[in-house]
């Protein structure tokens, strides 16, 4: 514990130092209509100078820190103080509230008369895309300069597979990528793509590799359907030791290539990823579990 208070982002950059790694809840109040509604936000941050071994091992406390810290309604990684702002939370919080969602009607067009199935794709990616990459862009940039350059057995195939997930013209609703070998590999292959929804995804994943997927889900509000897409990373638990330690340095390669999607899930057992886990995770990020203040 290094430090609480009421003054919420400016005491959370008060405690952040460049040789320091800080986990860190800050409540924010959003308006939405007319109601004030309370959201929790995670922020993660990482020295520029803190020591290499322990940068190396972060990736494997995130899943106990994320439980540890949960509930929350969004999270933000940064490794410089400009990252960060009240602005920056707003805009993010926005960007996951509901507002800016691709609502889809029963026959696959946009209530209310807006801009055709066909624009689904650019409409996905600019709501989502808006808040993140002002949010985000600059950790990302830095991230993939610090970070490990990824190859491709097929980039192509990857990112064809990646986008047909998000096509409305299309059934197409998973895709995995995973590494070409098992030792320190850097190089990404194409597992697979289909239409068979959340099982045919989950039966690809190997307890002895590792998996980045993004699913297509559908969230129901009132009588409106939501696109969500939701960014799965799989590290089974057979994985290597010397790969699970390079894991986090390819986090802003990977981070960028499923980009833009509604949530990302971390999971090392298939006990840990369920429809169930991943709609609530899709509704929480959706404000549908907000507390609403009088």
């Amino acid at each position: 514990m290094i430090g609480s208070g009421q003054n919420g982002v400016e005491g959370v950059l008060g405690c952040m130092k460049d040789d320091n790694v800080v986990y860190a809840l800050v409540r924010k109040v959003h308006r939405i209509d007319q109601s004030e509604v309370v959201k929790l936000c995670y922020i993660f941050w990482i020295g520029e100078n803190i020591d290499r071994m322990l940068r190396a091992r972060l990736g494997t406390h995130k899943g106990f820190i994320n439980s540890f810290l949960s509930p929350y309604h969004v999270d933000l990684s940064v490794s410089r103080r400009e990252e960060l702002s009240d602005s920056v939370l707003e805009d993010l919080i926005a960007s996951v509230s509901g507002n800016k969602s691709h609502v889809l009607s029963g026959d696959r067009s946009v209530q209310g008369g807006a801009q055709p199935v066909q624009e689904s794709v650019q409409s996905a990616q600019g709501s989502v895309r808006s808040a993140s990459r002002e949010v985000g862009e600059n950790a990302r940039s830095r991230a993939n300069r610090e970070t490990v350059q990824l190859q491709f057995v097929d980039k192509n195939a990857v990112m064809d597979a990646i986008s047909s997930v998000r096509c409305d013209t299309n059934d197409t609703n998973w895709v995995l990528v995973s590494y070409e070998g098992s030792r320190r590999s850097r190089t990404l292959r194409l597992v697979g793509f289909g239409s068979g929804g959340f099982g045919e995804f989950k039966e690809k994943l190997r307890d002895d590799a590792v998996g980045y997927g993004l699913l297509r889900l559908n969230e129901v509000i009132d009588e409106s359907v939501t696109v969500k897409f939701v960014f799965v990373n799989w590290i089974g638990e057979e994985v290597d030791r010397m790969q699970r330690a390079y894991l986090s340095t390819h986090k802003g390669f990977v981070t960028e290539l499923f980009s833009p999607f509604h949530v990302d899930h971390e999971c090392t057992n298939k006990s840990e990823i369920t429809e169930e886990i991943l709609t609530g995770k899709i509704k929480k990020a959706a404000g549908t579990a907000n507390y609403i203040l009088s």
